[in-house]
């Protein structure tokens, strides 16, 4: 039986090269030299905390599964050869955070004020803040529950886009076309650990408990409604898979999020489906239900 030790090692290296990177860069960004990272993987050394921490926030995996994983028959060639451009992301993120709307909820002029600075828009702070204004204020003075469903829409995009300084240049050189979709994707899917913001988590965290009441206002309504009773299910499941809504501890929301989502994909929840696309591997399926 492997020892912790091989075993951390053996996940290093896997990771390593599923993402094409070598020994003597990976040391570079860490500050270590080539041969140490070489006896990591071998089993000879394990890294401290600290460093494992850096290893898993640069190949986006936690330090619990660094540890206790297994990443051999891991592919993430297809994120690391993506060139995207601004639509690429839109679609994703509208696949993510649906946005909804009906033409009785657009007679509601707060709403629509909301509606219209979601709909086509970037990710900027400020476009986020005026559409929860909007929809917060349609939902004290109309009820309207596209208002709630929304509102979530908008929530969770702020709380996936919480970024550090260095982090948000990047993205405004991206929307700003100063930045072409293939560096924009190297700079997210291969991340630098000299941006792990421990700060960072603790604002994300924050924010989280200032949301939590409204989020749950907004998935009740959600669930009393016959047209957006799924999209309510949906929300509360990917809350738990992002760590806006939980427990706390990052690897047992991750489960139960993706638990959550499964069980929404095998009921047939459209919003589940859409968001999973054609990665059913990924929750433990061979094909579309």
């Amino acid at each position: 039986m492997a020892t912790q030790s091989e075993r951390i090692g053996r996940n290093i290296r896997d990771l390593r090269k599923h993402f094409r990177e070598t020994q003597k860069k990976l040391g570079e960004v860490l500050a270590f030299a080539p041969n140490t990272v070489s006896d990591w993987e071998r089993g000879r050394m394990q890294p401290d905390i600290s460093t494992l921490e850096k290893i898993a926030y640069r190949y986006r995996c936690s330090v619990e599964q660094l540890i206790s994983g297994d990443f051999s028959e891991a592919d993430f060639t297809s994120l690391h050869n993506a060139s995207v451009s601004w639509e690429d992301m839109a679609s994703l993120f509208e696949s993510m955070f649906p946005i909804v709307c009906s033409e009785k909820a657009l007679q509601d002029p707060h709403f629509k004020i909301g509606y219209d600075e979601t709909v086509g828009k970037n990710f900027a702070l400020d476009t986020q803040k005026r559409a929860m204004k909007a929809y917060k204020q349609s939902l004290k003075e109309s009820g309207t529950v596209e208002s709630a469903a929304n509102l979530l829409c908008v929530i969770y995009m702020r709380y996936t886009l919480f970024q550090n300084e260095q982090q948000q240049k990047k993205i405004d050189a991206f929307l700003k076309s100063e930045m072409s979709g293939k560096d924009f994707m190297d700079g997210f899917v291969l991340r630098d650990p000299k941006a792990l913001d421990k700060e960072l988590e603790k604002r994300k965290q924050d924010y989280a408990r200032e949301m939590d009441e409204l989020i749950f206002d907004c998935l009740q309504l959600l669930k009393d409604s016959p047209t957006y009773n799924r999209l309510a299910d949906y929300y509360l499941a990917l809350g738990y898979s992002i760590g806006l809504v939980g427990t706390g501890q990052q690897t047992a929301n991750e489960t139960i999020g993706k638990e959550l989502l499964l069980s929404c994909i095998r009921l047939g929840n459209s919003y589940a489906i859409e968001y999973a696309g054609s990665n059913w591997e990924v929750f433990g399926m061979d094909e579309e239900p």
